[in-house]
Parts: structure tokens; C-alpha cells; sequence
């Protein structure tokens, strides 16, 4: 949505799902289907971002992030380079409790407005 302050300020909402693949931790080694829920403000695709992140496990087990981060577009707009910081707010199965924090970094491949894929590594302290 076209804020209408400045030139290509724009705020929005997304949805976006994917899998996630754990290297560490107590779900090293596994695969997770992710739920991104984010909310957006940039001026010509410049600007921050907030996304609440719930990652579903085969056994039912899941966990819960919230990211907060910067986006920077690379090139004519097309891609774009985001990081930020993450803190593990809890989760529900074997994950009950956990607790987390870390940063990331990533990209978006794609035109936004076609819904981009996009990935990202995570780095952070063990759960807790």
C-alpha cells in the first residue's frame, strides 16, 4: 500500500512458507515446513521489516520465532539482501519452552510482486 509521504514509500503485509533445514541444536539434522508472517515499511524497497515465524515438525512438535530486520534492494529491484536479529519465543511438542536467540542473513530472489523465493542462514546460542 502506497503510504503517499514521500516517492515509493510503501507498507505491507506478506505471507510466505517454505521448509527450513537445521544443521544445530535439537532439531539438528531435520526438516520443518516454515510459516513467515511479515510486516513491511520501505521507501524504495529500502527499509525494516518484522515477520512472526512458526516452523511445523512431522511429529507436531513446532517453533516459534520473531525476526526483526532490514531489507536493501540489490540492483534494479529484483533482489534484495536482508538481516536482522531473531529470538526464539517458545514452542509446542518436544520444542515447549525453548528459547533462542541469534542473528541472520539472506536474500530475495525475485520480483516482490510476483512473490519472490528467498532464503536466509540463521546463527544463534543454543536453545534453551
Amino acid at each position: 500500500m502506497e503510504v503517499g509521504d514521500v516517492p515509493g514509500h510503501i507498507v505491507g503485509v506478506a505471507q510466505q512458507s517454505g521448509l527450513t533445514f537445521y544443521a544445530k541444536g535439537p532439531a539438528s539434522g531435520q526438516i520443518a515446513t516454515r510459516l513467515n508472517n511479515l510486516y513491511y515499511d520501505v521507501v524504495k524497497g529500502k527499509g525494516t521489516f518484522t515477520a512472526y515465524i512458526v516452523d511445523a515438525f512431522q511429529d507436531g512438535s513446532t517453533l516459534m520465532y520473531i525476526a526483526n530486520g532490514t531489507i536493501t534492494p540489490i540492483g534494479e529491484g529484483n533482489r534484495a539482501a536482508f538481516e536482522g536479529t531473531y529470538e526464539i519465543t517458545g514452542g509446542a511438542g518436544r520444542f515447549e519452552g525453548k528459547k533462542g536467540k541469534g542473528s541472520f542473513k539472506g536474500e530475495r530472489i525475485g520480483s516482490p510482486k510476483t512473490g519472490g523465493d528467498s532464503y536466509a542462514d540463521f546463527s544463534g546460542t543454543e536453545w534453551k
